[in-house]
């Protein structure tokens, strides 16, 4: 990539709700990279702490920008807004991240390189470390079983047979960490904005498989991942998104006889989940997985009125 003017152009959003300083560590990280034809733009999703003043800070030049969504968009609204915004900034291929990531000096460069080898790649990823524990792999892509509407990650897999593949071909990625290629975005369109926060991976992922569009993590490089920053692994509101979007999942998405197997397998082991959940003290859980639930009945969408630090 020594030719600047021929190399394809990159933006790179990072999606930000009030964590300025893990969006600001995101930032520099990316201005560290090897790539030259980038574009940072830090998308904030209606932060409510001192987000933009910290952020504007590190505006300068045509290197780094910063947009205001004007609304709490959700991760998912979010994510899509930075894609529109890359669009019309005739970027070649968006790189879109949350806030709370680290991205290695080589990592875009050898994302572009993979994209410009294979033409019908559509979607990658680098692997995505522990950022406390950068020689563990937190994922490394999903393979879908539809039968259960659930995704595996490949992670124990890799670990078990480990290989020297630089390319491992997967179903799904985790949303935080995409590279776009231009072309697939304006054929397929953006993430389903009503899931607002949670699960709306399935449903785009299988869009782009039925596209006819591959999907591929870069094994040899990394993006480091602080687990559970934005929201808690654990939380009333990943609870919730998590019930009401899957089962949206099943419903619209799924065949008969797979929407009968998933919906099945997801109700059969929510008693076991809500016993563990009691165990552990967290009945919080339980009514989230109720609220959910009836809001998907109510076909009650997008952002939840009293969702609170969600973005």
């Amino acid at each position: 990539m020594t030719n600047e003017v021929k190399s394809p152009f990159v933006i790179a959003t990072v999606l930000n709700h009030n964590g300025w300083m893990d969006a600001a560590e995101c930032v520099r990280s990316l201005l560290s990279s090897s790539y030259a034809n980038l574009k940072i733009v830090v998308i904030d999703n209606c932060s409510t702490d001192n987000s933009v003043n910290e952020l504007t800070k590190l505006v300068g030049g045509n290197r780094v920008q910063l947009v205001q969504t004007g609304a709490n968009l959700g991760s998912v609204g979010g994510t899509a807004f930075a894609a529109r915004y890359a669009l019309k900034s005739k970027a070649d291929f968006i790189f879109a991240l949350s806030n709370d990531l680290a991205v290695q000096p080589d990592t875009i460069e050898i994302l572009v390189n993979a994209m410009l080898s294979d033409p019908g790649l559509g979607v990658l990823s680098p692997k995505i470390m522990y950022y406390r524990r950068p020689d563990r792999i937190w994922s490394c892509g999903f393979v879908m079983n539809h039968w259960l509407a659930r995704g595996t990650d490949l992670v124990k897999r890799v670990e078990r047979c480990p290989h020297n593949a630089e390319m491992l071909d997967v179903d799904m990625l985790v949303g935080a960490v995409m590279f776009l290629r231009r072309e697939l975005v304006e054929q397929v369109g953006f993430l389903d904005e009503r899931y607002f926060f949670q699960n709306e991976e399935y449903e785009f992922f299988d869009r782009i498989k039925k596209a006819g569009w591959r999907v591929k993590v870069a094994m040899n490089t990394s993006v480091l991942h602080k687990v559970g920053q934005t929201i808690g692994t654990e939380s009333y509101d990943r609870w919730y998104y998590g019930t009401r979007n899957r089962l949206l999942y099943i419903r619209e998405s799924l065949p008969l006889l797979q929407r009968i197997t998933a919906k099945s397998f997801f109700y059969g082991t929510r008693p076991i989940k809500f016993c563990r959940w009691l165990f552990k003290g967290k009945p919080d859980l339980i009514r989230a997985t109720f609220d959910g639930w009836r809001d998907y009945r109510r076909c009650k969408l997008g952002k939840r009125l009293s969702t609170g630090d969600v973005g």
